[in-house]
């Protein structure tokens, strides 16, 4: 009989994040991780009984495996669905996957995952590797990776959200000590070539979007997130979320001469890519709440009418886009979902 066990858990997520904190699913679901090794939810209700004994029902999603998505015909980027499309399981974890990115040749994978006890690592798996290998310090979240395998990570974090921390902007290369650049920062992003970054910095309160650093593209009273430098080093593709606690949003493109709105507004939203070429954007996200899909939409300029998006591939289960090789095969975090219903009744 395991209620007593989650009847502790429950109690310590609910006195260390007051109810009224839990803004979206994910949230709550990252408090109650260890219900289920996870860290996105689809639905969550919390309510109180008539004689004040606490009844809850959650049902959870953990972003658990890392596919590779390689179009075989029709072309992931052209402006209709590809035709046949193959799928590469590449991690069997059940951890939830805040970040990935393919290095530079296309195959290896470096992702940062939550562990069962609530750290957060960073991983590599090369090509032929049955299992990811630890890399780096402890508590060190991947950002970015530039065209010379250097990466961008977070280090001194602070946990915001399930797939969200901030704390110190810091390059590191492969068996070498993270060096910091920059404080407060919660994402970035390499230019094409490896000499600036895009940044989100939390100032009074605030997520400013600069590229290079110093210079403000955007500001949101909400936050701000999925940061992409384009190919041609001219914009920068980013979600744009009018809430800290949710993530409903906005797809946008940002550039010295003004913002212009991809997608929105979607009931959540959660991975961005450029196409190789820097034509088309592809970002993850639902219109009802529920399942993240990719989606794909011409990159449009400023002033230009927002382009009209399309479904590119429905799964079973969600499919979040998170980074993309020059051949267009798309690596995504794919999700495996638990059902987990419990009640504390008197006595």
């Amino acid at each position: 009989d395991i209620s007593p066990a989650l009847d502790r858990i429950i109690r310590h997520a609910l006195e260390k994040n007051p109810v009224e904190r839990f803004q979206t699913a994910r949230d709550i679901a990252f408090a109650l991780g260890a219900l289920s090794g996870s860290g996105t939810a689809a639905h969550v209700r919390v309510e109180t009984g008539q004689r004040g004994w606490l009844k809850w029902a959650v049902a959870a999603t953990a972003a658990a495996g890392l596919v590779v998505v390689g179009a075989i015909a029709g072309g992931a980027f052209q402006s209709s669905p590809p035709s046949t499309v193959s799928f590469t399981t590449r991690t069997y974890d059940s951890g939830l996957i805040t970040s990935a990115r393919l290095m530079p040749d296309g195959a290896t994978i470096v992702y940062t995952g939550r562990q069962f006890d609530g750290s957060v690592r960073l991983f590599e798996l090369r090509q032929g590797q049955d299992a990811p290998k630890m890399i780096g310090p402890p508590d060190t979240v991947l950002l970015a990776v530039s065209k010379d395998r250097e990466f961008a990570v977070l280090t001194n974090i602070r946990i915001l959200t399930a797939t969200r921390a901030i704390g110190t902007l810091s390059r590191m290369s492969f068996g070498e000590e993270p060096r910091p650049v920059l404080e407060d920062v919660t994402a970035a992003d390499w230019s094409p070539d490896g000499e600036a970054f895009a940044v989100v910095r939390r100032v009074n309160g605030r997520d400013n979007l600069e590229y290079p650093v110093g210079k403000v593209l955007h500001t949101s009273s909400g936050y701000i997130s999925d940061v992409r430098v384009s190919p041609d080093g001219r914009r920068v593709l980013f979600m744009d979320h009018a809430s800290t606690n949710d993530d409903r949003g906005w797809v946008r493109i940002a550039e010295q001469n003004g913002v212009t709105t991809v997608a929105g507004e979607m009931a959540t939203q959660w991975g961005t890519v450029w196409s190789p070429d820097g034509r088309r954007v592809i970002f993850s996200g639902s219109e009802d709440g529920q399942f993240y899909y990719p989606w794909i939409a011409d990159a449009p300029s400023p002033g230009g009418s927002p382009p009209n998006k399309s479904l590119l591939l429905t799964a079973p289960g969600s499919m979040i886009v998170l980074d993309v090789a020059a051949d267009g095969t798309v690596l995504a975090a794919s999700d495996n979902r638990r059902y987990m219903v419990g009640a504390k009744f008197k006595g």
